[in-house]
């Protein structure tokens, strides 16, 4: 069921690609509907098929390699030897060994095995039963390896890797998407911006007429109908601006718009933003609230946890340098008994048996203590990277909680200014269609309302644009 609703998901999306996009070879000037394209669709889109996103996804199964790769040093090994001599039709020697080693994540190597040695030149130490052996014992690390080796810190590192590749998915997942939005409302900015120069235009289009339908009739000045069709002159370099913006801003979208074939796709041009956007609503924010937000940073932002995890792995290679600083000593200890009868397990006496012991420690240790010594400048180092880190981001919190508290009081001032600006274009064109006014005046007047509803739209859009980057910089995104 799960993978029915999988593959269904899969189609819609699909197909909503292909609706809003198009391959790169489409015509310039395609004519269509208008097709719809919200900041959630395109955020589904990119997180389905943009290549940096399945990177991002690829990087749990890194982390899961690692891991497997780590806990294969604990993994039993069968191991065989076969070593034979003959020569002037005489058998020197031959040995035979074969066995099993289990090692284990607390140091101790347990080993069970099978010798048989024979032959006419065979040093005596060296003979078994014809035959064989049969051994089983273990190796116990005293000194070096007793608490941490290299296949357990191999171990402790992928593990810590691979809570290091989840940050690092979400790191990359956030950094996208936070671009992808933020490219998205520059793109509504231009189509709002688009928008109030078209309907400009056709305002002055239809004053242009009326001038010199007046003129015509004796009611207006030759010279008005010029002031007339200056003013749709310079809407029409507006808009010709506005156009080129708008297209730059397309193509920038379009970076993040790949096919499930992993084709890079281009923004039909008859694709709009929602006519009533959901505009996020900037949140009251409060010094506490700031503050407790920037006190869960290090816990909460993947950036800090990367650094956090990067620590830890370095602070696992600092333990296995400082334990080489110890003495190699290595006590071996097998029961040995010969494969004889169904019962062979019960001959078994404590009188039989092989042991050993391996000591080894340098005298001076300086390759030991160099090594030490790196580890614990390569931690400082880490350290002092994870504490600018930390900063970085805490100041980045509070300038874009400024920021947007900032803007919310700043666009509502745009917003009184743009009612009252309308109300003075209202009253101003009432006054030039009763004889009382000049058009450059109403020009004018039409020119600042141009003005203040691009500033307007503007602050709105930026206020959109910090409230991500405040949900960026507090690390919890987009998951």
């Amino acid at each position: 069921m799960t993978s029915l609703l999988t593959r269904i998901k899969c189609l819609a999306i699909a197909f909503m690609c292909t609706s809003l996009i198009c391959l790169p070879d489409r015509g310039v000037g395609q004519e269509g509907e208008p097709l719809v394209l919200s900041l959630e669709d395109l955020l589904n889109l990119v997180r389905e098929y943009h290549p940096v996103a399945r990177q991002a996804a690829l990087q749990i199964q890194r982390g899961e390699a690692g891991l497997r790769m780590a806990k294969g040093g604990f993994d039993p090994k069968l191991y065989t030897a076969i070593d034979q001599k003959y020569y002037n039709d005489k058998s020197y020697f031959s040995h035979l060994e074969g066995g099993l080693k289990v090692p284990t994540w607390f140091g101790v190597e347990f080993k069970a095995g099978f010798d048989q040695q024979s032959g006419e030149f065979l040093n005596p130490e060296n003979t078994t039963p014809t035959g064989g052996l049969v051994m089983a014992g273990l190796q116990i690390p005293v000194g070096q390896g007793l608490l941490i080796d290299q296949r357990r810190s191999a171990l402790f590192a992928a593990r810590v890797y691979q809570k290091a590749t989840e940050a690092e998915r979400r790191m990359m997942l956030n950094d996208l998407l936070f671009d992808v939005s933020t490219s998205y409302w520059d793109w509504v900015l231009t189509e709002y911006n688009l928008r109030i120069l078209r309907e400009a235009r056709d305002l002055a289009m239809s004053r242009m007429e009326f001038v010199r339908g007046s003129f015509s009739l004796g009611a207006k000045a030759a010279i008005d109908t010029v002031e007339a069709f200056i003013q749709v002159q310079l809407l029409d370099q507006q808009l010709q601006e506005a156009l080129v913006e708008n297209n730059a801003i397309q193509m920038e979208l379009s970076n993040y718009l790949w096919s499930d074939a992993s084709i890079p796709l281009e923004l039909k041009e008859t694709t709009l933003p929602p006519d009533s956007l959901q505009w996020l609503v900037a949140p009251r924010l409060s010094a506490d609230t700031v503050e407790l937000w920037i006190s869960r940073l290090a816990l909460d932002h993947p950036d800090l946890q990367r650094a956090a995890l990067k620590l830890s792995a370095l602070e696992i290679d600092r333990r296995l340098k400082a334990d080489k600083l110890k003495p190699r000593l290595n006590l071996q200890y097998n029961f040995l008994t010969e494969p004889v009868g169904d019962a062979f397990l019960s001959q078994i006496s404590p009188s039989n048996y092989k042991w050993g012991l391996e000591f080894e420690m340098p005298i001076f240790l300086r390759k030991e203590r160099g090594d030490l010594q790196l580890s614990k400048v390569k931690l400082e180092e880490a350290r002092l990277v994870r504490d600018q880190k930390l900063l970085e981001w805490r100041n980045k919190v509070r300038t874009y909680a400024y920021a947007q508290e900032n803007l919310q009081g700043q666009i509502q001032l745009a917003e009184r200014t743009v009612q009252n600006v309308r109300q003075l274009l209202v009253a101003e064109r009432n006054r030039f269609e009763n004889g009382e006014s000049s058009l450059f005046l109403l020009n004018m007047r039409q020119q600042k309302l141009i003005e203040s509803e691009m500033k307007w739209m503007a602050l709105k859009t930026k206020q959109q644009q910090t409230g991500l980057a405040l949900r960026w910089a507090l690390g919890i995104g987009w998951q």
